[in-house]
């Protein structure tokens, strides 16, 4: 919804200049009239001179209108920039954020293992013993946070993304 606004609001700025543009060929055809009519001394011919001061006098207003308006635009641009940046300051946040916590998922989940290795385990009865076995068969398998099932989400990843953006952006320069 905001990028249509954003289209609507620049065609309609568009449409103002190109308006602009054309009440000053207006104004350059009745310009070319009045100076045709240099001879006739008329009632009309002053009428006409009238109606030339008069929308000539709108026209340079309305330009200073459009120039307000493109500076509450570029404001509005500014806006944008920053909610943009924001945006994407946010994102890169929420991606190093996950991939941090990836990496703690999967070093914590493999310190189980070495953690009951370095219990006492074996001062158990037997039964236990073998649950614990089974225990760190288990726990010997990391546990990890993927993207998608594509790729496991970890700080190594994240730079390695990161790099590879870099690269495409810089190859194309």
């Amino acid at each position: 919804m905001h990028g249509i606004a954003i289209f609507l609001t620049e065609c309609f700025t568009w449409n103002l200049i190109h308006a602009t543009s054309c009440l000053f060929k207006v104004l350059q055809l009745q310009a070319e009239e009045l100076s045709d009519e240099c001879g006739r001394k008329d009632d009309c011919r002053e009428l006409k001179f009238t109606r030339f001061v008069t929308l000539h006098d709108s026209v340079l207003r309305y330009d200073v209108g459009l120039d307000f308006i493109l500076v509450l635009q570029a404001f509005e641009d500014v806006y944008l920039l920053t909610i943009m940046v924001s945006t994407l300051g946010y994102c890169l946040f929420q991606i190093f954020s996950f991939s941090y916590l990836g990496t703690e998922l999967i070093v914590e989940s493999g310190a189980v293992a070495e953690a009951i290795f370095h219990s006492t385990w074996y001062n158990q009865n037997v039964q236990r013993q073998k649950e614990i076995c089974f225990v760190v068969m288990r726990a010997n398998k990391p546990v990890y946070l993927t993207a998608g099932k594509l790729f496991t989400v970890t700080r190594d990843s994240f730079t390695e993304v990161r790099m590879n953006r870099f690269l495409i952006l810089f190859s194309r320069v």
